[in-house]
């Protein structure tokens, strides 16, 4: 290759930063520096910005590698010192997250690397936080994902830049960056690790990566590269249609999400992954192919009642729609006495109980709101309580002659399973047993209902949290 003199280098970082317009005139900017060669080019190449940018050094120690890892800290300390750049550092144990949490010690290096980073940037008010990967790291993870099986989110690869995240040497490869730091003497560490093949991403740099090159395409580099950017633009654009789509087929509501089957059913394959990919965000679940193939399966189904679950969260077939839905809604107990004249917090539920003498009530506003009903007063007797659904309820419909079991009631509705599980129900506690008053936005008990001789009335009001002003 030939060597490029470390001027145009420098050029051509500058050139690139101002062209992608990475960042604002006084951006705060906080570096993560390892003190290897990668990062400190990276550090080198940022004292060139620092007249327009507030730099910020953040350095964090895995405590793996002991004496060597001071060093590193050490190292990168003086170098922040040095240029008069704030300096941040912390000392986590990696081995031990790896061991409690049964990841990759590789993996769970990430994870305390990035919330490292990430507090650092909160707590001292930086815009942006800048890594040092170059087109090297883009190659092999790609490579990486397409041995996993990923998507194409997952060979887009390392985004350039996404939220706090600006990698700007994403288009050097790291000859370049090894030339430039040769050119000008810059000092950086060696870490060990980087040659142990027992992590996969060594193998992968160290076996893989020069195999491929070797027998099959010298140029693998280059067209992994070139596969991420492909798969970038490709997922932005499925990304785009998927949340246009999900407006058609999918309601949000009452925290759940319902998809329409029929209407889901009429597009392609790729554009129903991609709904179901923003279902999943929406849920903070990251589904994978296997959940895909699982929810399609449900939606192959004719029969209500099958249940999947993800997490926290559950999804329902109910006749022909699919109801995504917290777990923790549909398997909820508890109970709560409801005292007249306060107003109760009931889970994801506001409940007020109120009295009026019946010169009080008006009229013109019975049954305009779902969420409010009116009882006699004084055909209640014992303590009201709120709580949800129980096996072998049942009360008297308004309207209706003879008792009804609540399970049967909510087939007649057509209320689903989630639904009647997180559905409160207002009961007066007499002789030591429920007598259900109100299954709330939906029907009083018969015998508690207004009639010419009630003089004293409850005003009932119970909503769910989201329905307030």
């Amino acid at each position: 290759m030939k060597k490029e003199p470390s001027n145009n280098f420098e050029k051509r970082f500058l050139n690139h930063c101002h062209e992608r317009r990475f960042f604002k005139k006084r951006s705060r900017v906080l570096l993560a520096v390892s003190g290897g060669a990668d990062s400190m080019v990276l550090a080198h190449l940022f004292l060139l910005l620092k007249s327009e940018l507030h730099l910020g050094i953040a350095h964090l120690h895995h405590g793996l590698r002991e004496k060597a890892a001071d060093a590193d800290q050490q190292f990168v300390e003086r170098f922040a010192t040095s240029n008069h750049l704030d300096y941040f550092t912390e000392r986590v144990d990696a081995l031990g997250h790896s061991k409690k949490h049964k990841t990759s010690i590789e993996e769970s290096c990430r994870i305390l690397r990035y919330d490292f980073l990430e507090r650092m940037a909160r707590q001292h008010d930086y815009d942006r936080i800048v890594t040092a990967h170059h087109a090297g790291d883009q190659a092999e993870t790609v490579l990486l994902r397409l041995i996993k099986g990923a998507g194409w989110s997952g060979l887009a690869g390392i985004r350039e830049s996404r939220g706090l995240y600006v990698r700007p040497l994403l288009n050097l490869s790291k000859e370049e960056i090894q030339s430039y730091a040769k050119s000008k003497r810059i000092k950086y560490r060696t870490d060990t690790t980087n040659r142990d093949t027992r992590f996969l991403r060594n193998r992968i740099r160290r076996r893989l990566m020069p195999l491929l090159k070797a027998q099959f395409d010298p140029q693998i580099e280059k067209h992994l590269r070139q596969l991420s950017i492909i798969a970038a633009h490709t997922e932005d654009w499925l990304q785009h249609d998927a949340k246009r789509l999900f407006k058609r087929v999918c309601k949000q509501s009452d925290g759940k999400i319902t998809l329409e089957i029929d209407r889901f059913k009429r597009y392609f394959a790729t554009q129903q992954f991609g709904v179901l990919s923003v279902i999943g965000k929406a849920l903070s679940v990251e589904f994978d192919f296997d959940d895909i193939k699982r929810i399609n399966d449900l939606v192959g189904r004719s029969e209500s009642g099958k249940k999947l679950f993800f997490g926290k969260w559950t999804c329902w077939r109910l006749q022909n729609t699919l109801v995504f839905q917290s777990r923790l809604a549909t398997s909820r107990q508890g109970q709560k006495t409801v005292t007249i004249g306060r107003t109760e917090m009931f889970n994801d539920w506001t409940c007020r109980i109120t009295e009026l003498l019946h010169d009080q009530l008006e009229k013109r506003k019975l049954g305009r709101d779902r969420y409010v009903e009116y009882a006699d007063a004084d055909a209640i007797t014992g303590p009201i309580r709120i709580r949800f659904w129980q096996n072998g309820d049942f009360f008297y419909p308004l309207g209706m002659n003879g008792a009804k079991k609540l399970s049967d009631f909510f087939i007649d509705e057509k209320i689903s399973v989630p639904d009647k599980q997180s559905l409160p129900i207002l009961c007066e506690r007499r002789n030591g047993r429920d007598r259900i008053i109100w299954i709330c936005g939906m029907r009083l008990d018969d015998r508690f209902k207004l009639t010419p001789d009630t003089q004293r009335i409850l005003k009932l009001e119970c909503r769910r949290n989201e329905q307030h002003d």
